[in-house]
């Protein structure tokens, strides 16, 4: 009798998958030339490695994941960017992290930055004749609850933005998720952060490209007026099925760091 075969891992074949000749080259053409296609590889690899829920989800949808990342230049380490499970369907997430590096990559503003503001932290905002002005830093220790989230920024030319969001509308937003998982644990402040992030964006200079990466997750949301089309990332295709278990995996490790006014509409939601 000849030798069983052994069905691949979820891993080994998510793999095999993205290293085919043809699926690299769809990578290659859409990675920016300061992230070499080794590197994004290793990154995706640790990610579906690290992950207990993308096994879950159709090999086509972690690649298609994955080709958004590529295209937006960010990577999926859970810093720049994230690859969650959303309808048992794998879904990317930019985080803020990515999306400043977007944004400074971007030469048109000085300096542009968001925090969440806790009880404990010093922290007024107020605007008088010489315009709008804000003070903050963090306590040191037990800051308490969070009562608000702001983000601020500086362009070229000596501009200044300030935005403030309360818990409040931050609630309504969260209300609107359609996976709540999204804004719990160590993902809620990155969601507070980016909601108010493209909040500010929309008062300052941007190019085309960072608009589309506030885009990227309103699928996660159930807004009204959602149906208007938007820009797709291209689709990766020739995926192959996974199997049903998936064997523990040695893989590269990439650090993380730990995550982890109006009515808010779509517009206030990446």
């Amino acid at each position: 009798m000849g030798k069983k075969e052994t069905a691949m891992t979820p891993y080994q074949a998510f793999r095999h998958e993205m290293e085919k000749p043809s699926v690299l080259e769809q990578f290659a053409a859409v990675l920016p030339k300061h992230i070499g296609l080794d590197k994004f590889k290793r990154v995706c690899f640790t990610a579906f490695a690290q992950s207990d829920d993308l096994e879950k989800c159709s090999q086509t949808s972690v690649l298609g994941a994955c080709m958004q990342a590529a295209t937006d230049g960010l990577l999926p380490d859970g810093r720049e960017a994230a690859i969650v499970k959303f309808k048992n369907e794998a879904a990317y997430m930019p985080m803020v992290a990515g999306v400043l590096k977007k944004i400074r990559n971007s030469g048109q503003l000085k300096s542009i930055n968001a925090e969440v503001v806790h009880e404990a932290d010093e922290y007024d905002a107020w605007a008088d004749e010489g315009g709008q002005h804000f003070k903050f830093r963090k306590a040191r220790k037990d800051r308490g609850a969070a009562i608000c989230t702001i983000a601020y920024a500086t362009t070229l030319d000596g501009g200044f933005y300030f935005e403030e969001m309360s818990e409040e509308e931050m609630g309504d937003i969260e209300a609107c998720a359609r996976s709540k998982n999204i804004w719990q644990g160590p993902f809620r402040d990155q969601m507070k952060k980016k909601s108010i992030l493209h909040r500010i964006s929309k008062r300052l200079p941007m190019s085309s490209d960072i608009e589309t990466l506030f885009s990227r997750d309103e699928d996660l949301y159930e807004m009204p007026g959602k149906d208007a089309p938007r820009e797709e990332a291209p689709v990766v295709h020739d995926s192959a099925s996974l199997a049903e278990k998936m064997k523990p995996v040695e893989a590269e490790v990439v650090e993380e760091e730990p995550v982890p006014v109006r009515e808010p509409g779509e517009d206030d939601l990446i």
